[in-house]
């Protein structure tokens, strides 16, 4: 009978084997949740971001909403909404996110029913960079009209 207790070679290889083999996949997982992370978060300032400006254009009255397209250099803090009346833009600060707006009228029969408003933000993605990504909002702004 062996008196002598303990590990052979080839039980401590196999199990630092498969400690290496776990920890692998664990490091790996890490890493794609992180990227999952920047993603997310990306996403989620680039609708904030779109959310904000759709929500200051219905804040106007329709009729002193009129069909334009506002670049990045125009849609600044403290900017007019609107070419007429005292509206201003209030905006957050987002570094390295460029916006466009776009405001077209929808007819029927003539008469302006609706206005589309079309917000897109842009920004280089933090995962790949150099790559650029997109996020567009659209919102569609009724006309109210009473019935008598």
């Amino acid at each position: 009978m062996n008196k002598h207790s303990g590990f052979t070679l080839f039980e401590l290889i196999i199990s630092l084997a498969l400690l290496t083999f776990l920890l692998g996949q664990l490091v790996l997982y890490m890493a794609e949740n992180r990227q999952g992370i920047v993603l997310n978060k990306e996403s989620i300032v680039a609708h904030s971001a779109a959310n904000e400006i759709i929500e200051q254009l219905l804040s106007v009255p329709f009729e002193d909403l009129a069909d334009a397209v506002y670049e990045d250099g125009q849609l600044a803090d403290g900017n007019p909404l609107v070419s007429s009346g005292s509206w201003k833009f209030k905006l957050a600060n987002n570094d390295g996110f460029q916006r466009r707006v776009e405001i077209a009228s929808v007819l029927k029969n003539d008469l302006v029913q609706y206005k589309k408003i079309s917000v897109e933000i842009a920004w280089d993605s933090q995962e790949k960079p150099g790559q650029k990504k997109n996020y567009r909002m659209i919102a569609l702004y009724t006309k109210e009209t009473t019935q008598k």
